[in-house]
This record gives structure tokens, C-alpha cells and sequence, in this order.
């Protein structure tokens, strides 16, 4: 199971706000992309912190994450 462990603080900042009409009037594209199936936007967000503190390998991954090696190939595709 993920524990909490003491890391640097991180802030994330909006540089640019979006208009609602920019998106309004989008045409579906048959063009097929692929969703990544991570589920927990917490996990999103530790993921590459968690690298930068040296957790670098699908082992050492799995272990802090409790999560098999399936799952841990969804939370490195939702870059």
C-alpha cells in the first residue's frame, strides 16, 4: 500500500487561462488515441517525483505503490 513519505513541496501554477469558446465547436476525428487507464490523479502527480527521489525501477515502483506490474505500466503512460 502507497505511504506518505516527506518530500519536497511543489506547486503547480497556470501560466495561460482557457476561453470555453475555444472549445465549443470541435469535430469528433476518427483517428483512434490511446486513454491511459491510470485511475488515482494523486498517483499521476507522485509518479515522477517519486522517480526523482530515486525510486527508478518497476520494483522499486510496485513496492512503494502496491500495485502490480500492469498498473505500473498505466501510471507511466499518463505522462
Amino acid at each position: 500500500m502507497f505511504t506518505s513519505r516527506p518530500c519536497k513541496q511543489y506547486q503547480i501554477k497556470v501560466s495561460k487561462v482557457l476561453s470555453v469558446k475555444q472549445f465549443q465547436n470541435i469535430q469528433p476525428t476518427k483517428e483512434k488515441i490511446k486513454i491511459p487507464q491510470a485511475d488515482k490523479v494523486d498517483r499521476i502527480i507522485q509518479y515522477p517525483i517519486m522517480i526523482s527521489q530515486g525510486y527508478d525501477t518497476a520494483e522499486k515502483m510496485m513496492s512503494i505503490f502496491d500495485f502490480t506490474n500492469r498498473q505500473r505500466s498505466y501510471y507511466r503512460k499518463s505522462k
